[in-house]
């Protein structure tokens, strides 16, 4: 992840003003999210271990950041759940930098993924992530240290991991993210590797 060009993508002057049209305040904590709104990511479920957590904490307020052919059927969700006040979609936006600085707490209940870079990229911003067990997830997330992983599709369970992320306890997990990610999965970091493992075989 070139963690570099995103931090010069930002637009601040754009995002201040669509952030404030949002009504978050300091005392409120922010669970984000930022992926395509398709049914592969299974946004239901997101929402449904947003409303989890918010029943034992009253000051979260959600953020989802991305646009898709689902974008309505969520507004109706939303709706549903009674989160009109409580999660706002976003839509898309090229300076993801700037929302992911503002989350607390990032959320991604895919039901399939690679290797997630949305999770990467958040952590590499001092965020950190709770994602249900797919792909290559646990490669990406230092579980109980930078996140926590859920094997599982339970919104009770996943809320109560973003509680505990959110806990007294963890609050070093913002630095444990953000070490890890820019140390590991920097272009930086890639360029070092590659050039290792290149000098090793031509020493051969």
């Amino acid at each position: 992840v070139d963690f570099e060009f995103m931090e010069k993508s930002r637009d601040s002057r754009k995002f201040n003003k669509r952030f404030k049209e949002l009504g978050i305040k300091k005392k409120h904590k922010i669970v984000g999210g930022v992926f395509r709104l398709e049914e592969g990511k299974r946004v239901e479920l997101w929402l449904d271990s947003f409303a989890e957590a918010l029943k034992k904490e009253s000051a979260l307020r959600g953020i989802i950041v991305g646009s898709g052919r689902m974008e309505d059927t969520i507004e109706e969700w939303v709706g549903e759940r009674n989160l009109e006040n409580r999660v706002s979609l976003v839509g898309s936006s090229e300076d993801v930098c700037s929302w992911l600085e503002k989350m607390n707490v990032f959320l991604l209940t895919s039901r399939t993924e690679g290797l997630p870079n949305v999770i990467i990229e958040a952590q590499g911003f001092g965020v950190p992530c709770i994602s249900t067990d797919v792909g290559g997830v646990r490669e990406v997330i230092d579980h109980g240290r930078s996140g926590f992983v859920v094997d599982s599709s339970d919104s009770r369970e996943i809320g109560n991991s973003i509680l505990l992320a959110l806990g007294n306890k963890n609050k070093n997990m913002s630095i444990r993210a953000k070490r890890r990610a820019r140390k590991i999965f920097s272009v930086e970091s890639m360029i070092k590797n590659t050039h290792y493992h290149y000098s090793n075989i031509l020493s051969d």
